[in-house]
């Protein structure tokens, strides 16, 4: 089949699973932070003063806001999160002429980051496309499109997904360069990490993340420097943004949000609990794509991917709370698996490896929960039956391992079809 023809398949699913049900599932009130930029964004252009709920009690202006049966705590000036994101999604919200906070529908705000999430998969196929072939992006690319919880999560419209795209921008343009290293490509890195950074504080490890890449393949220091310059001045233009408001309340936000409840326990949460906004959902690409990118680190050549999801992965340790369900961190942890789940998956079909037997196990046994069980139970003769039948597919019909892959990506665009957000 043409390649350009697959590609093409491929997006309109992942655009199709991004849709379906998107103002339904999940639920508003999963996390109300989809209100928060939308919030942030019109205040800012209707009166530029940035406002939106907040629970912090060291703000003083605090007014709360009743809408649709919601309590919004809603706090002026919020310095909680950086103004982009909200921006990007309240002007689509006034753009639409929902220009007041009573009026923002979740049916509008989602579909900004549905449409990011569209332009992170074509970014994904083409780093993806650019460190090992167009093979492993369109692997990449079904991983990224088809599964529950990544189709799912972009249909939330929280910073992460358009933080995301700046990742993959930036890690794209590092890729697609081959050595050909200038100044206007170093401004294009600053720019993309500032951006990143404008649009949540996270953003920091798209610069980090180029930072440790141009440094461990030896970049000059000239090059590195102008990188830095750059994104240095979208960081002094954040803190002179916050200045023009009230810069003493501006500092104590940025330190409240910096001590958070953090502990060891954070490593086992991330490794071991996918989470869909708001629950747990044992999405079986998950667990390979971590196994996967482990599995990268060994070889230098895959530094393009394993350094950033590690840098990012690491952010997430020494920031993310031991309690609570906020699934939307993950996101941009996402194409790193995909990435890596597409590199392993390829590789073990070309050289018929059983390292395939993992793949089915993991994705297999991933439907059978979600297909199989609800429609027919299970009992314990049941379930060993249907592993041994996994197993004889992966090992004994090694000249059929693609058309078995196809079939997995193509049932689990089926569960993604089905998914209902737990209430």
């Amino acid at each position: 089949m043409n390649k350009t023809f697959l590609l093409i398949i491929i997006l309109f699913a992942a655009l199709f699973l991004r849709f379906h049900n998107y103002s339904v599932y999940p639920q508003r009130g999963a996390t109300s932070d989809e209100y928060t930029y939308a919030f942030l964004g019109l205040s800012l252009m209707e009166n530029g003063i940035p406002t939106s709920w907040s629970y912090f009690g060291e703000y003083t202006d605090r007014q709360d806001m009743n809408i649709d049966g919601t309590l919004f705590p809603m706090v002026t000036p919020y310095f909680d999160h950086p103004p982009l994101a909200g921006l990007i999604i309240g002007g689509w919200s006034r753009i639409r002429g929902e220009e007041t906070f009573a009026k923002v529908k979740l049916s509008t705000i989602r579909i900004i980051p549905i449409l990011f999430s569209m332009v992170s998969a074509v970014l994904l196929y083409m780093l993806a496309k650019n460190l090992y072939g167009s093979r492993v992006g369109l692997w990449s690319l079904a991983i990224y499109s088809v599964s529950p919880l990544f189709a799912v999560s972009h249909r939330v419209a929280v910073s992460e997904n358009i933080l995301t795209t700046f990742f993959l921008a930036a890690l794209t343009i590092y890729s697609g360069w081959k050595k050909r290293v200038s100044t206007p490509l170093m401004v294009q890195l600053g720019i993309l990490s500032g951006l990143g950074f404008w649009t949540k504080e996270t953003g920091v490890v798209i610069f980090l993340s180029i930072f440790f890449l141009l440094f461990i393949q030896g970049e000059r220091f000239k090059m590195i420097a102008q990188f830095t310059l750059v994104f240095l001045l979208f960081i002094l233009a954040y803190i002179a943004y916050g200045y023009a408001y009230d810069g003493q309340l501006f500092w104590k936000i940025i330190g409240l949000q910096s001590a958070r409840e953090i502990g060891p326990a954070s490593l086992w949460y991330l490794i071991s609990t996918p989470i869909i906004i708001n629950k747990v959902y044992h999405d079986g690409w998950y667990y390979f794509g971590l196994l996967s990118i482990f599995v990268l680190a060994w070889e230098k050549k895959h530094a393009a991917v394993f350094i950033p999801f590690l840098t990012y992965f690491t952010f997430l340790i020494i920031s993310l709370t031991k309690e609570g369900q906020s699934g939307w961190y993950l996101i941009p942890l996402f194409p790193f698996l995909a990435i890596a789940a597409g590199y392993t998956l390829a590789t073990s079909i070309e050289q018929r490896s059983l390292y395939f037997l993992i793949f089915v196990l993991f994705i297999g046994l991933f439907l059978v929960q979600q297909l199989f069980i609800p429609a027919f139970g299970l009992v314990p003769f049941q379930f060993r039956f249907l592993v041994g039948i996994l197993i004889v597919l992966a090992v004994a019909l090694r000249r059929l391992q693609s058309v078995w892959a196809v079939a997995l990506i193509v049932g689990t665009a089926v569960v993604t079809l089905l998914y209902v957000h737990p209430a």
